[in-house]
């Protein structure tokens, strides 16, 4: 008999076998799963293979992980289940921390669409080869078939998150309610290993609180992708978004581009997706040195597969003893029926979004005839599709040619600067009749005619104007960051590391339509806090303010590489361009060709950032903050020298 060390060495290999040839998602993964530990050795059935597979589909966090972790804890308890955690992601974490330093040689290379041309193509071959596996074993009766089909029906047309637990669920209570045997809830023991429960709920609640309380950055990544492990159902297609929305968006840790590349990259590294968090923590946690980059990529890695383990490490030995019930185990039948529509039309989806060629078609049958002969492991047939992509990509390439860009929508038009400004404010009072009451991080004051008291009374009313809201606002060297953000509203990206405001709170809201998916109504209420402050604020006093403070503002704008503009001009252009911003029908309709959401209407699409930013805030926010950008127009054009001629308003 081969000893226990044995066994484990042996199964461990096979999970080293399953992480190099996992591509394509959590389905494609089983495809993977069902091929080495299935059908090559025999490690467990098809039928407890797929009753794994609804069970951590159902559970919150990483459904490809959560699924290998438990083989393990099948076959060797908890100490084989840790085993098999490091070994599956062990790899592909290390390899995403690394490309975390090697971004931008990498972003070079169109990698997805090159290299990885039939990665694709392949993972669908691995998906259908699964389905055809499971339906032979799952589909017993009509009733199986139905709820088989019913299963995949219903998650090709809701491709929300929710979705999948749901059904699963309803398949087993279909199975349970036409059953007719008796004493279906027979009593059992259960004894739950309440240790890894207490864990996991300390760990979410604790770091909440840890990170409330201290601004230690280590505690504050950690929190973040820990309770992105346990939010999230499904693979790290579904995390991603989230991710983007906080780590991009809210807090600015990377670029669009930084995020789109490491998520490009992950596409091409075997394993689970959600090693991407690696990636993103090692960015996060750039700056300082490498080894606070390399710590904040093992934060990242860690913090997300922790919560996923720890309720594997919880559910399933209650789960075998659940078992023993007779109706929970008649409800495996329904349960397995809908999990083998879920696999199967995921092909389908994946099939429906990928391109049709005749090379992608053949690269799938390919595939499908490879694992059906069973004599090629997974490793092989993915450096197999890597290989026929490079040659292919170096046999056809040919010089770029020139392709014509749609037409740019025509932001407007921002004349050199004339010698003399349009707009010149009339020399402000110098005078400063209120005291400080408090004051703001300083950059270096240049020498103006204000004395450095002055410009303090002067920063300590703004503070005063925000009151309580000031917490909206990032107050440190807040001048430049307003001069910069105002140059850059009238073109398509902001910087946001430099913004003077901070992101709004809460994920973008969107809503399934016939039309397709669209701005939920409720979003515009995750800027109502910023619309309210700017509403609230005296225009007179702000834009006295402003015209004391000019000087600071103008050094700004020509420390930008602007000696020769006048700031106050530039600002009145940029208000003319956000008053322009059009007024759609609403709901405004979206779309998603990868992560980030883009408007449908390539006219919406094609405009400036800071008319998307009016775009997204909601039609009535909208009409209030035009509104009150009217009025601040109207209030600078009041402070303008006499000399200079009437401006018309817009």
């Amino acid at each position: 008999m081969e000893k226990p060390i044995c066994r484990w060495r042996s199964f461990l290999k096979d999970v080293l076998i399953c992480s190099l040839g996992a591509y394509g998602g959590p389905e494609a993964h089983f495809g993977v799963f069902l091929d080495q530990m299935v059908v090559k050795r025999r490690h467990l059935e098809e039928e407890e293979l797929v009753e794994l597979l609804a069970l951590c589909s159902i559970l919150p966090g990483p459904t490809s992980t959560q699924t290998i972790v438990a083989i393990g804890h099948k076959l060797g308890g908890p100490p084989l289940a840790l085993l098999t955690m490091l070994v599956w992601s062990l790899p592909a974490v290390a390899i995403m921390i690394a490309l975390s330093f090697l971004y931008q040689l990498l972003g070079a290379f169109d990698v997805s669409r090159d290299v990885l041309r039939f990665i694709g193509p392949m993972a669908i071959g691995f998906i259908i080869v699964a389905a055809w596996r499971i339906g032979r074993k799952v589909v017993k009766d009509a009733e199986t078939a139905v709820l088989m089909l019913a299963g995949a029906l219903a998650t090709y047309w809701i491709r929300a998150p929710w979705i999948f637990p749901v059904v699963l669920v309803l398949g087993g209570v279909v199975s349970v309610a036409r059953s007719r045997e008796p004493d279906l809830w027979n009593r059992t023991r259960l004894s739950p290993p309440w240790g890894y429960g207490v864990a996991f709920a300390a760990l979410a609640f604790g770091l909440l609180a840890l990170g409330a309380a201290t601004s230690w950055w280590w505690v504050d990544l950690f929190e973040r992708f820990y309770r992105y492990g346990y939010l999230v159902f499904g693979g790290g297609q579904v995390v991603v978004p989230l991710m983007h929305e906080e780590l991009v968006v809210e807090h600015a840790f990377m670029s669009d581009a930084e995020f789109l590349t490491g998520y490009g990259l992950v596409q091409g590294i075997p394993g689970p997706m959600f090693s991407f968090a690696a990636y993103a923590g090692g960015l996060a946690a750039r700056g300082m040195s490498a080894w606070r980059q390399i710590v904040g990529g093992l934060l990242g890695g860690v913090g997300i597969f922790l919560p996923g383990v720890l309720l594997i490490f919880f559910v399933y030995p209650v789960w075998e003893q659940l078992k023993r019930i007779r109706a929970i185990r008649i409800s495996l039948k329904g349960v397995n029926a809908v999990a083998a529509g879920l696999v199967a039309v995921a092909a389908v989806i994946l099939l429906k979004a990928g391109d049709t060629t005749p090379e992608h078609a053949l690269a799938t049958v390919a595939t499908v005839g490879l694992l059906l002969s069973r004599k090629i492991p997974a490793p092989l047939i993915v450096l197999a599709a890597l290989l026929a992509a490079s040659f292919l990509f170096f046999a056809q390439k040919q010089p770029p040619q020139e392709i014509s860009p749609p037409a740019p929508i025509a932001a407007p038009v921002v004349e050199p600067a004339p010698a003399e400004p349009q707009y010149p404010l009339a020399e402000a009072d110098p005078a400063v009749t209120e005291e400080p009451t408090a004051t703001m991080e300083s950059e270096k004051t240049p020498e103006v005619a204000a004395t450095a008291e002055d410009v303090d009374a002067l920063r300590a009313r703004l503070l005063a104007l925000l009151g309580n809201r000031s917490g909206l606002f990032i107050l440190d060297h807040f001048i430049p960051r307003f001069v910069v953000t105002v140059d850059n509203l009238t073109n398509r990206d902001l910087p946001r590391k430099q913004l003077p405001v901070k992101g709004a709170t809460g994920p973008f809201l969107v809503q399934n339509s016939p039309e397709g998916e669209e701005i939920h109504p409720d979003n515009a209420r995750r800027y109502s806090a910023f619309v309210a402050l700017a509403e609230a604020l005296d225009s007179r006093e702000l834009v006295d303010l402003y015209v004391r403070l000019y000087p600071e503002f103008q050094k700004a704008y020509e420390d930008l590489g602007q000696p020769k503009a006048y700031f106050n001009d530039r600002l009145i252009a940029v208000l003319d361009h956000l008053l322009a911003t059009p007024e759609p029908a609403e709901p405004i309709l979206l779309q998603r060709p990868k992560i980030l959401y883009q408007y449908a209407d390539a006219d919406l699409e094609g405009r400036s950032a800071g008319q998307k930013i009016l775009l997204r805030v909601g039609a009535d926010n909208r009409a209030r903050l035009k509104a009150k950008l009217q009025n601040l127009r109207a209030e600078l054009l009041s402070r303008v020298a006499l000399s200079t001629p009437e401006k018309t308003e817009p």
